[in-house]
């Protein structure tokens, strides 16, 4: 998965571009953190309310919002080393790789689905997330800087990034099947000790519960399959450049 393959250089204009956009993605996600992890929900009257003191550490925003504070270093270090024409070292092309797989299996579908399904409940009625009073402890920008920015800097990500479609997409498919499974994994755990993460899921039966996974999981695929139409559309397939090789 991690073999050699293609690799586009980029202008020093697009590499600026790209430094500027991650740094400045990656210190309002560290505000974020500092500003509202330590919120303590637990001392609210309302016992519903309380028990998301816990249950935050499950939503899907928390998990790949703690990947993008991994993942924007990953890409400043990265680009600085092109910028600085050092992004042949062995590690450098490593790591370049770990950021395209990582973005790919992960980040794309994960983030752009999260988000869209987040706004979709949200303004159809924000209760089937979470009670109405854990919405108290977050302001209609910190929403917005969680759920928009978010979405907003990973098509950037995707316009300013060079990629290539690899031979096969099975890994990558494999590796986002993977995070999916894992995910409803934590949610389903939480469920069968009576807790729910998200209020919606209260409202089911297991069958409905099943079919909402599954939808969930094609709307997955749909954005995957999205990323990659995109890529070979903004992008092109083939790459003609420095390195050659496959995506084993």
């Amino acid at each position: 998965m991690f073999a050699s393959e293609p690799v586009i250089k980029s202008s020093n204009t697009l590499l600026n571009t790209r430094l500027l956009l991650f740094t400045v993605s990656w210190v309002n996600l560290i505000i974020n953190a500092i500003n509202m992890l330590p919120r303590d929900l637990s001392i609210d009257d309302d016992p519903n309310v309380k028990i998301f003191e816990q249950l935050k550490w499950r939503f899907i925003t928390t998990w790949f919002n703690l990947i993008n504070l991994a993942y924007y270093p990953l890409c400043l270090y990265c680009d600085w080393k092109e910028k600085r024409g050092e992004d042949n070292e062995r590690n450098v092309s490593k790591l370049r790789r770990i950021r395209d797989v990582l973005f790919t299996s992960i980040m794309f579908p994960t983030i752009m689905w999260a988000d869209y399904t987040f706004w979709r409940l949200y303004n159809r009625d924000r209760t089937l997330i979470t009670p109405d009073g854990v919405f108290k402890y977050l302001s209609s920008w910190e929403q917005h800087s969680l759920h928009t920015l978010s979405m907003v800097t990973l098509v950037f990500d995707l316009v300013l990034v060079p990629r290539r479609r690899p031979e096969s997409l099975k890994r990558r498919l494999v590796l986002m099947t993977a995070f999916f499974v894992i995910y409803c994994s934590a949610i389903l755990e939480r469920y069968l000790q009576g807790e729910l993460v998200y209020v919606v899921l209260g409202s089911l039966a297991t069958a409905e519960i099943l079919l909402l996974v599954v939808m969930f999981y094609l709307e997955y695929l749909f954005f995957f399959t999205s990323m990659w139409l995109a890529i070979d559309c903004i992008h092109g397939r083939n790459t003609k450049n420095i390195h050659q090789g496959k995506d084993k």
